[in-house]
């Protein structure tokens, strides 16, 4: 169980993997209920760092349930956590609460460096689903955390969640300021995982900020580390970021391809967020190649429907706009003003103010 704390390498994870299911049979047999909640929760961070969130969540609530039935809060703050971010990217809000549970688990324990770990990662559902606020706050105190003991991963975590929060509100120039942070952070720690993370939140952000090029490069080079890890994690992620670049770049075809590609990354592991995102950059795509044909609607309605059940609020209303562009592009202009009053709305009640700036143009305009 201790060797599966600090694997790094493809290699690794696969000796981990026979070592901790070896573990757990040895805890059956022995009947030891606190190492089996053990090496169900390792179980579980191997499949969340391969990228199979759906499966994580399940050991690590297997290993949750026993702890919690031992009422030993040291043994249930692993798993925790582990269900906090296995969720985050199918059910924000839940995440949301797990983290919450997490931070102040760590806290009681003493455990500043997890805090620390905790308190950042608390960035990423909070906002998803559009609370901003206590989003800047957690990463902030993660940040500080991991300074003040002097933890380089943890501080490398710490600014790539500040700067997804930065990135889901708009400011994309603050989110590239923060991801740089944590790529130099990581790299100097010679944290590859961390590395490989962030290039793809980073090329979204390029992206976003006109610079598709080096956003489809960054995506490229995450691509190559991701082979090297022999990992899945993130990289629906990552197919998304690249299919933002390609479409921004004028490659439609191609960035239809990797969408659908990342659509069927995204089923595989749980990745509701990420599919929501590549259905949408889908029916963007879809549009420019065969504007008669209604099956960009098709599209974008189902990115609609995901972010809307999973309460990713920021993607939603990202989500209307750009529902919005496209039934004007089908000339469908009633209801494309009234996608874009709903997203107006949204951007206004989150303070999304780079999105709403642009909505509110496009609401002006005849």
């Amino acid at each position: 169980l201790k060797l599966a704390a600090v694997g790094m390498t493809r290699q690794d994870i696969e000796r981990d993997q026979r070592n901790v299911e070896r573990a757990r049979d040895l805890a059956e047999q022995l009947q030891d209920e606190r190492q089996l909640a053990q090496a169900l929760y390792w179980l579980g961070r191997l499949q969340y760092v391969l990228g199979d969130y759906a499966r994580a969540i399940e050991y690590a609530e297997q290993s949750l349930e026993i702890a919690d039935r031992l009422g030993d809060e040291t043994l249930a703050a692993p798993p925790v956590n582990l269900v906090a971010r296995g969720c985050w990217r199918s059910d924000p809000p839940k995440a949301c609460r797990m983290i919450e549970r997490s931070v102040e688990q760590m806290s009681r324990l003493g455990n500043k460096g997890e805090e620390a770990t905790a308190s950042g990662f608390a960035a990423l559902p909070f906002a998803a689903t559009g609370e901003f606020d206590r989003a800047l706050a957690y990463a902030n105190r993660g940040l500080a955390l991991a300074q003040e003991i002097q933890n380089p991963l943890a501080e490398a975590a710490a600014y790539q969640y500040r700067a997804s929060l930065h990135d889901q509100r708009g400011e994309c120039a603050r989110a590239i300021a923060d991801y740089e942070c944590a790529r130099r952070v990581a790299e100097h720690a010679g944290d590859l995982f961390r590395v490989y993370i962030v290039k793809f939140w980073e090329s979204r952000a390029h992206t976003r900020a006109g610079d598709a090029s080096r956003g489809r490069t960054l995506a490229e080079e995450g691509f190559a580390l991701a082979e090297r890890i022999g990992t899945k994690f993130v990289l629906a992620q990552g197919k998304v970021s690249l299919a933002e670049a390609l479409l921004a770049l004028g490659e439609v075809d191609e960035a239809s391809r990797v969408c659908r590609e990342a659509i069927t990354l995204s089923e595989e592991s749980g990745d509701r967020v990420g599919a929501a995102i590549a259905h949408r950059t889908l029916a963007e795509s879809l549009i420019r190649l065969h504007p008669p044909d209604s099956q960009w609607q098709r599209e974008i309605l189902e990115a609609i429907r995901l972010q809307r059940d999973r309460g990713a609020q920021p993607e939603l209303a990202r989500s209307y706009a750009s529902y919005a562009r496209l039934l004007a592009a089908a000339g469908e202009t009633e209801q494309a003003r009234a996608a874009l009053t709903q997203a107006v709305e949204m951007f206004r009640r989150m303070g999304m103010a780079w999105d709403l700036e642009r909505a509110e143009q496009a609401l002006r305009e005849p």
